[in-house]
């Protein structure tokens, strides 16, 4: 008889995990009182507003000199959030609301998919806080602000997942309808998440028969047609920016990048595919997870760097798709399987890896209370009347947080914000990059120049560049302890 594998081994992970899990969302909740001003949250706040005030496609006035909203970045997280904040009217508090429900959304996702995959109840909770309680996935809500990523993996991801996974072992019949909805929603949603779930598709298509694989041509035909009043204008609009970095080479050729939790994450992926496909001993199981082996060997390599659309997702979303896929290979696997030592300690490996996530977790920042600086920046933004700027403390740029403040309460302009090498043209672009170096080498007259060329009469400072701008003869209006306010008069 086979050995199963103890549910009491999962206890102390589960408590450990859910506790520090409940920890930093309590925590999290401090965007409600205090307005994010780092990271990636404020330009959620800032898409969400401008949906509200500017509509869907909007032209928006306050960034970059005028953008076209959603051109850039999908709006399904926004439309998810809309209705939340239609009762709340309160963009911080929809915001951390829609987190709460996407996870409670995904919490019963991953029961449902337990359910359909034969996962015990306790293994199934195991595997929602090993997948999204865990130090990667918090980072990117409570560090990071990556809030339209999370509502993605949590909410579409999974039922992406419990389609695909439960079709594998089943023939295609009318409700793989639900794939078109759920493939049109991961479309819309997040760029990086559905090009890290698209070899799903794949994997489907190469183990099924003629007739179905047409049904799955099909089905995803129809959902970029359903799609396209969204990707082709971003396409369109992507194709035409010549200047974007490519931050996956940038994190992939650095060797700390080689020997964190992708290489850590690549070697578990391995190992738990290598004893799944042993238990399974089936070509229809070795078909399915080849086009995810081969992605983790070019990500390994580091060729993926020269592969089109992989190579644009940042090293992150990979993590995440290849701690889910270890996760769930792990808990399909039958016990009995894993050689004896190996039996032996896992369940203090489990335990391990519980307390290592809850003691980084643990020390992560969460840098939402302002400092004296922003508080008094903030409270110089009632006396902006005319397009701003802000000369910060290391170097010429509007931070995102300001903007969006300001662009909130206050309906200010500016030619800058966030996705800013993306969204703001090329001209812009080395306009600001001309500021800096005005600014390094204290040139007056070129500062100004371009000032003017931005179209920028309003520049709020930091206390060190006070001086400056009062040597190049612009008008100071406010100075306060750590900030100032000056007017160009053209």
């Amino acid at each position: 008889m086979k050995r199963k594998f103890k549910n009491k081994e999962f206890y102390l992970p589960i408590l450990l995990l859910a506790i520090i899990f409940i920890i930093k969302l309590i925590q999290f909740s401090k965007i409600v009182s205090y307005f994010p001003l780092r990271h990636d949250i404020p330009s959620h706040i800032a898409n969400l507003y401008f949906l509200v005030e500017y509509g869907f496609h909007g032209f928006v006035p306050n960034w970059y000199n005028g953008f076209t909203l959603f051109e850039f970045y999908p709006p399904g997280y926004y439309f998810f959030t809309f209705p939340i904040y239609l009762l709340s009217n309160n963009f911080s508090l929809s915001t951390y609301i829609s987190l709460i429900i996407s996870f409670v959304l995904g919490f019963i996702g991953i029961l449902i998919f337990g359910k359909t995959q034969r996962i015990s109840f306790i293994r199934s909770i195991a595997l929602f806080l090993f997948f999204f309680a865990n130090s990667i996935f918090i980072n990117f809500f409570y560090e990071i602000g990556r809030l339209a990523s999370v509502f993605t993996w949590l909410v579409i991801f999974i039922p992406f997942c419990i389609i695909v996974f439960w079709y594998k072992d089943h023939n295609i019949d009318y409700k793989f309808s639900l794939f078109i909805i759920f493939l049109s929603l991961l479309i819309l949603s997040h760029t990086f998440v559905f090009i890290m779930s698209s070899l799903l598709i794949l994997s489907l298509f190469l183990i099924k028969n003629k007739k179905e694989k047409i049904f799955i041509l099909l089905s995803v035909l129809l959902s970029l047609i359903i799609t396209s009043f969204w990707w082709i204008p971003f396409v369109k609009f992507t194709l035409s920016i010549n200047h974007l970095e490519n931050f996956l080479a940038r994190e992939i050729l650095q060797l700390k990048s080689f020997v964190s939790y992708s290489t850590i994450l690549i070697f578990i992926l391995w190992f738990t595919i290598y004893f799944y496909l042993k238990y399974k001993n089936s070509l229809k199981e070795y078909i399915f997870f080849t086009p995810y082996l081969i992605l983790s060997i070019l990500f390994f390599t580091r060729l993926i760097i020269f592969i089109p659309l992989f190579n644009r997702v940042p090293a992150g979303e990979y993590n995440i798709i290849f701690l889910f896929l270890s996760l769930f290979l792990f808990f399909k696997t039958d016990y009995s399987i894993y050689p004896i030592i190996i039996k032996k300690i896992i369940p203090l490996v489990l335990l391990i890896l519980a307390i290592s996530s809850v003691i980084i977790t643990f020390n992560m920042l969460f840098l939402i209370e302002h400092n004296e600086t922003e508080e008094e920046m903030i409270s110089i933004l009632p006396q902006v009347h005319e397009k701003f700027i802000v000369l910060s403390e290391k170097e010429f740029f509007i931070d995102e947080g300001l903007a969006t403040y300001a662009a909130i309460y206050y309906n200010l302009l500016t030619p800058a914000g966030h996705h800013f090498s993306a969204l703001a043209k090329k001209e812009v672009l080395e306009t600001f990059k001309e500021l800096n170096k005005n600014l390094e080498s204290k040139n007056c007259k070129d500062m100004i120049y371009n000032l003017k060329k931005l179209e920028v009469k309003e520049i709020i400072s930091a206390k060190e560049h006070c001086d400056f701008l009062t040597e190049c003869g612009i008008k100071e209006k406010i100075k306060k302890e750590h900030a100032c306010l000056f007017y160009l008069n053209y």
